[in-house]
Order: structure tokens, then C-alpha cells, then sequence
């Protein structure tokens, strides 16, 4: 298409977590104006949106129909990188916005998921330890987003539970195992403060501060999370 022939709209997705762009012929649709061809690829941004937690070629099927559709539009979805999407969800929760961080949050798990499933789909048992330490982190991390909001408790509780117990394939002496230990009991902690279960949350809060001590000891302890660990208890 040439650029004089075409009417396009661009749009960032919520979060920055990726773009659409949509491209009209401007002998298409002649009635459509362009505040309303805005208002159609608002709706389809709207739409996809929930595309960027599909697998690539589920994304890629699904804009093939669109495309089949709109034969006289060109419709593009971009993905942002893991390490983009962790920097916005860290931006978004900074700035107290627990949603959009969630869903963020929700989005690299399921990314990172998809890595793990491939590995093992083209039988290659060699998973990176950053890989799963950060899918541990995101499970956690989303648990304690679920506290931050005080919904979906429960799962907030499967899930953090689900990122202890596979820290339990990691060396329990080392640091970087202590310090996700302390984040995880943390959360723990949290949720069962806001379902009242005393107990566990004094337990988990309890074990978590005597992993911080532990920490302190070899000089490694995060000054935010000994802070947490105190207040919650």
C-alpha cells in the first residue's frame, strides 16, 4: 500500500506491553471517518490485547482471521521482550498501580512458561537457573500483587506455595535460595494475614525474619524486605 492511499491509527497496548497498528485504504469505507475508524481500532486493540497472553501462533492464527475479515486492512501486533515487561511492571507497581502490574506480572509468567514448555517439548532437560528463579519470582510476586489488592486470596495462596515448593530443587545454604525463601514466606504471610489466619501468618513471617537474620549474617540482607518481614510481624 502506498503511505498517500492509506489512513492508519496506531495504538500501545495498556502497560506498554506491545503495539498495534492499523492501516485502511482510503477507498475503503468511504463513510467512515476517521474518528470512527479510531473508535473500530480502539475496539480491536481492545480485543487483542488478551492475544499477548496466547503462544505466538495462536497470536498469529487469530490476526490471520482478522485479516481474512478486513481483507482492505493491515493489521500488525508487536510483543515487548521479558526484560521490557519486567521494567514496566516494576514501574507500574512503584507508582501504586497494583493492577496493570498483575496483569503485567501474569503476562511474563506466562511467557516464561511458554519457554519451560518448549525446553521440555524438544526434550531439552537443560533449564536455565535463571529461568526458573525468575518464573519462582513472578509466581511469588504475583501472590503478593493479590495481597496488595486483597483479591483472589486463595490463589494467591496456590500460587506463592507453588513457588516455594520449587525452590525446594535449589541449595537451601545458598543466598540467592535464602533471599526468595524470605520473599515467598513474606507473601505467605501476607495472604494469610488478610484470610486471618494467625497462625500461619505468624509462622511464615516468623521463619522469613529468621531468614533475614540469616542474611544479615553474610552481609546480603535486603533492607526493604527486613523492613517488610518486621512490619507484618
Amino acid at each position: 500500500m502506498k503511505e498517500e492511499n492509506l489512513r492508519r491509527h496506531y495504538f500501545e497496548l495498556p502497560g506498554k506491553t506491545g503495539a498495534l497498528s492499523l492501516e485502511l485504504k482510503n477507498e475503503c469505507f468511504p463513510g467512515l471517518n476517521d474518528d470512527e475508524l479510531y473508535q473500530f481500532g480502539k475496539l480491536l486493540s481492545d480485543f487483542l490485547y488478551g492475544l499477548l497472553l496466547e503462544d505466538p501462533e495462536m497470536r498469529d492464527n487469530s490476526l490471520n482471521i482478522f485479516q481474512s475479515i478486513l481483507k482492505d486492512a493491515a493489521i500488525s501486533i508487536e510483543s515487548k521482550d521479558i526484560d521490557s515487561l519486567l521494567k514496566y511492571s516494576n514501574r507500574a507497581f512503584r507508582n501504586g498501580d497494583y493492577q496493570n502490574s498483575l496483569f503485567l506480572s501474569q503476562l511474563i509468567l506466562s511467557r516464561i512458561n511458554q519457554i519451560i514448555d518448549k525446553k521440555i517439548e524438544n526434550n531439552d532437560r537443560l533449564i536455565d537457573k535463571e529461568i526458573i528463579h525468575l518464573q519462582i519470582s513472578s509466581l511469588n510476586f504475583i501472590g503478593y500483587l493479590f495481597s496488595k489488592l486483597g483479591e483472589n486470596v486463595d490463589y494467591g495462596l496456590k500460587l506463592t506455595k507453588i513457588a516455594n515448593t520449587l525452590l525446594d530443587e535449589f541449595d537451601e545454604d545458598d543466598d540467592d535460595t535464602i533471599a526468595l525463601r524470605t520473599a515467598i514466606l513474606d507473601t505467605l504471610g501476607s495472604l494469610y494475614i488478610i484470610k486471618k489466619d494467625w497462625k500461619n501468618a505468624i509462622i511464615s513471617l516468623n521463619t522469613a525474619h529468621q531468614c533475614d537474620r540469616l542474611l544479615i549474617s553474610h552481609g546480603q540482607i535486603n533492607e526493604i524486605s527486613f523492613r517488610l518481614t518486621c512490619s507484618n510481624l
